[in-house]
């Protein structure tokens, strides 16, 4: 992901579960998951650091990864944000690590710890 200096979007992982890529290593056990929310920064900011403590937790008790995208990447207007979603997508299909992609709003948090996203690809 890229952005411009005037732009300061910046992207803030958390890997809880890192397996190893070896070849002795078997393949994790379930399928590779990204949580990741975005947000516009400042407008949605405050929201992003009530939701986040959430679905991080959420995400580490499932051994899942999670990111968030802070800041507008495309332009400078807090409206364009929207469109981070699709450098985020890109992202994560270009690291070929991930089976699912959860993409989440600042406002959105995953309330059920029981809720699998690669469940509904069964």
């Amino acid at each position: 992901l890229h952005a411009s200096a005037s732009q300061k979007a910046h992207l803030e992982t958390l890997r809880p579960c890192a397996w190893p890529r070896t070849a002795r290593m078997p393949k994790p056990p379930h399928k590779q998951v990204l949580i990741a929310q975005t947000s516009a920064g400042k407008i949605y900011g405050d929201l992003l650091r009530v939701t986040r403590r959430w679905n991080v937790r959420y995400a580490q008790e499932r051994g899942f990864d999670y990111v968030a995208l802070v800041g507008v990447l495309h332009s400078n207007y807090s409206q364009h944000a929207k469109f981070n979603r699709a450098s985020l997508l890109e992202w994560a299909v270009n690291r070929g690590e991930y089976d699912v992609a959860v993409l989440l709003d600042a406002d959105a948090l995953i309330k059920n710890p029981s809720f699998d996203p690669a469940s509904l690809l069964a």
